[in-house]
C-alpha cells in the first residue's frame, strides 16, 4: 500500500516507518518544514515538508493516491505551564492540524486513518477495586481528561469519527500508555540518566502497576492493524507490559549493566515533597496506578506481546549509554 505517516521524524513516527518498510509499504513522511530527525527516515519514505502557512495545500497534494494515513503528529505535555497559550498549542496541533488531515484525507479518497491517540483520554490513575487491584482501562471504559492534553486528544478522536463515518473511511484509534524504547525521552530518559549516575531513588516502598507498550509493539500492531482495516476498525489500548515503579526502576538498571539503589520512602511523604515542589503531576505518575487491558487488540487483530523484554531493556540501556558518550 501506499501509506502517509504524520510526525514520521518522531519517536514512534521512526518506528512506523521502518516497520512499514519492512513490509513492502510505499511510504510518505510527512513532517514540518523545519523538523529534525528526517535523516532518520530518509530511506525509507518519501519526505514531503510542508512550509508554514501553505499546510491545507502540501497535505492535499500528499494524500493524492494514498491508501492509509497513519497520524501520529502531536503536540505532548513537555513540562510547560498550562496559560491559555499552551492550551491553545495542544488544540491548534492535536485537534485543527487532525481535523486538516481528515479533510485532505477524505478528498484524497483514502481507505483507511489510523490515530494515535493516548490512553491521557482515561485520566490520569487507575480506579481501585475492593481488593486493591486496579481496574483496567479498555476501549469501552468512560473518558475522563484531566489537562489538555487528553482533552485534546479526545476531541480529535471524535472529530474523526463522524467525518470517517461520513467518508465512509475505516478508523483505526490506538490509546497507548507510556511508550518506551531505544531513545526515549522524557521522564524515562531521566530516569536512566539518574541510574546511570547511580542516585539513589526513593520508590523502594511504591506498590503501583502501570501499563508500557514497546515503540516496536505498538508499529506491530498499526502494521496488523493496514492488513485488515475492516478488523482494525474501532478503539484500541496496546500494551505489553506492566510494571509497579521500583520494577521499572529495577529493569531500567539491569539494561545499563548497574544496580538499582532504591531507598524505602512513604508514597504520602513522596507526595508531600511533590506538591512542595510543584511536581504532584510527576509524583502521581510515580506513585499511582494505570493499567490498559489489550484483550480487544488479541480478539480483532490476533495480536500477542512477543517482545523479549531483558533484550529491549539492554537495546534502551546500550541505546543511552552510546548516546551519552556521544556514540
Amino acid at each position: 500500500m501506499h501509506v502517509l505517516i504524520t510526525g514520521a521524524n518522531g519517536f514512534v513516527g521512526q518506528a512506523l516507518c521502518r516497520a512499514l518498510a519492512a513490509e513492502g509499504h510505499r511510504l510518505t513522511a510527512v513532517v514540518r518544514d523545519a523538523a529534525e530527525g528526517v535523516a532518520a527516515i530518509a530511506q525509507y519514505a518519501r519526505i514531503e515538508r510542508l512550509p508554514p502557512g501553505r499546510r491545507e495545500a502540501g497535505l492535499l497534494r500528499s494524500t493524492a493516491g494514498v491508501d492509509a494515513v497513519v497520524h501520529v503528529a502531536g503536540h505532548a505535555h513537555r513540562g510547560e505551564a498550562l496559560t491559555p497559550e499552551s492550551r491553545q498549542a495542544f488544540r491548534a496541533t492535536n485537534v485543527d492540524y487532525t481535523r486538516e488531515v481528515l479533510a485532505a484525507a477524505v478528498a484524497g479518497g483514502v481507505a483507511h486513518f489510523v490515530f494515535m491517540s493516548s490512553s491521557k483520554v482515561y485520566g490520569e490513575c487507575s480506579p481501585i477495586a475492593a481488593d486493591g487491584v486496579p481496574l483496567p482501562f479498555g476501549p469501552d471504559s468512560p473518558t475522563h481528561p484531566a489537562g489538555p492534553y487528553g482533552e485534546s486528544k479526545l476531541a480529535a478522536e471524535r472529530c474523526l469519527q463522524e467525518g470517517c463515518q461520513a467518508a465512509g473511511m475505516a478508523l483505526t484509534i490506538l490509546r497507548p500508555p507510556l511508550v518506551y524504547g531505544p531513545s526515549v525521552g522524557g521522564n524515562l530518559r531521566s530516569l536512566l540518566a539518574a541510574l546511570a549516575r547511580g542516585i539513589p531513588l526513593p520508590f523502594a516502598a511504591i506498590r503501583n502497576l502501570r501499563s508500557l507498550v514497546h515503540v516496536d509493539s505498538l508499529a506491530a500492531i498499526v502494521a496488523l492493524g493496514l492488513r485488515s482495516p475492516g478488523r482494525a476498525s474501532g478503539v484500541f489500548t496496546p500494551t505489553d507490559l506492566a510494571l509497579s515503579t521500583p520494577e521499572l526502576v529495577r529493569r531500567m538498571a539491569g539494561g545499563l549493566q548497574r544496580s538499582a539503589r532504591l531507598l524505602w520512602v512513604p508514597p504520602a511523604m513522596l507526595r508531600i515533597a511533590g506538591r512542595l515542589a510543584g511536581r504532584s503531576a510527576a509524583i502521581s505518575r510515580l506513585t499511582e496506578s494505570f493499567v490498559l487491558d489489550p484483550g480487544t487488540l488479541a480478539g480483532a487483530l490476533g495480536w500477542r506481546p512477543a517482545l523479549d523484554v531483558d533484550a529491549a531493556w539492554r537495546e534502551i540501556g546500550d541505546a543511552y549509554l552510546r548516546a551519552s558518550r556521544g556514540g
